[in-house]
């Protein structure tokens, strides 16, 4: 191949994956009581903690994070400035979190509303309420890296059918319903997945070309029951690089014991070498 031709493959190559992650956070409304908010800053300040997780990994510019104390406030905000994410600390105090989510949603359709609990004991009571009012519900377990996966997460959700069908980039499904659980794994699977592109990425090519093409790393999919599950493996299975799965998880409505071995011997009579 001649040199401008190499250059021309190069330049389209580059424009391919320059087209990817269309959908990226910039701005995170965190709806907290001020109570909460002394809790995560005594793991740092939230933005710093951010900063420096987007720098540990070479990515773009992190996400500006602006804080309100009360529900009022934050759907003020929201009439008055741009989000594409809202993160809500559980215990509010001003409004029911259901209340405010459906509110949120009104103002705002299609944005992303994260519920973030301190302690596990704050989601016994509703959970099953909360999980349908809200995109995702985590736990913070003091994890540096939990902003940053739930950034990713909800980017992934809503880059992944485009992602898949221009470039082809690979997927994982993690099936976990436990939020204690998924709010351990998913910091790891994360970092995992970051440091192995950027160490493949670090010596090759520049600074600039190597943020674009991290944005080609495997998406990360969180499935909570097994109907779910089946249906992100049915539209994704031409991409799997994995399904990552619990044993026992909701099925028909109702917790199954056997749920993760039926998913696997689903998944395997259809793909007998994908790895789970």
């Amino acid at each position: 191949m001649n040199p401008i031709a190499e250059l021309e493959t190069f330049e389209n190559e580059t424009a391919r994956f320059d087209s990817l992650m269309s959908f990226k956070i910039q701005n995170v409304l965190l709806v907290s009581s001020l109570y909460d908010i002394y809790n995560l800053r005594e793991d740092g300040q939230l933005t710093d903690l951010l900063l420096a997780e987007y720098a540990e990994f070479r990515l773009s510019s992190a996400p500006s994070i602006a804080r309100v104390d009360s529900g009022r406030s934050a759907l003020k905000a929201l009439k008055e400035s741009k989000f594409e994410l809202i993160i809500v600390l559980r215990t509010l105090t001003d409004i029911n979190p259901m209340e405010f989510s459906r509110k949120a949603r009104k103002l705002c359709p299609g944005i992303p509303v994260v519920l973030m609990a301190i302690h596990h004991r704050e989601l016994e009571q509703d959970r099953e309420e909360l999980a349908r009012a809200y995109d995702n519900v985590f736990i913070w377990n003091g994890e540096s890296k939990m902003l940053l996966t739930i950034i990713k997460l909800v980017e992934d959700k809503v880059n992944v059918a485009a992602d898949t069908e221009q470039v082809g980039v690979r997927v994982i499904i993690l099936v976990e319903n436990s939020v204690r659980f998924y709010s351990s794994y998913l910091p790891l699977i994360y970092t995992e997945i970051m440091q192995q592109a950027s160490a493949l990425l670090r010596e090759s090519i520049n600074s600039s070309t190597r943020r674009v093409r991290m944005r080609a790393r495997p998406k990360i999919l969180l499935a909570e029951n097994f109907e779910d599950a089946v249906s992100l493996f049915h539209q994704y299975r031409e991409y799997l690089l994995g399904v990552i799965s619990d044993i026992r998880f909701p099925r028909k409505g109702k917790s199954d014991d056997n749920a993760g071995i039926e998913l696997a011997r689903l998944i395997k009579s259809e793909m007998a070498d994908l790895p789970i």
